[in-house]
């Protein structure tokens, strides 16, 4: 995600890069897709954010535990796979607070 690593600079540039790798879709599809992603990116990170401690102390487990977190992000993010939640979760708990 742009916002993550500033790879693209932008939003718009992003957008752009975006279209390239999956194109065939409305300007207005585009930015809907980019706008849901991101929400879901700062969402996970806020429910991250305040529960650190209980991943940290997780951390020698094989698979952290993210079930519990599963009806927050999917109330406050709708419309995605449960392991796309998971997914987002476990990839801020490392990347944020793990690595």
């Amino acid at each position: 995600m742009y916002e993550e690593f500033g790879a693209y600079g932008s939003e718009k540039n992003a957008l752009r890069a975006l279209e390239r790798r999956r194109g065939g879709f409305t300007a207005r599809q585009y930015a809907a897709a980019f706008d849901k992603a991101t929400r879901l990116l700062r969402t996970a990170k806020e429910i991250v954010g305040a529960n650190a401690g209980k991943f940290w102390e997780q951390r020698g487990e094989q698979l952290l535990d993210f079930a519990e977190f599963d009806d927050e992000l999917k109330e406050k993010c709708p419309g995605f796979r449960l392991s796309t939640y998971r997914g987002a979760l476990a990839w801020v708990s490392y990347w944020h607070h793990l690595r």
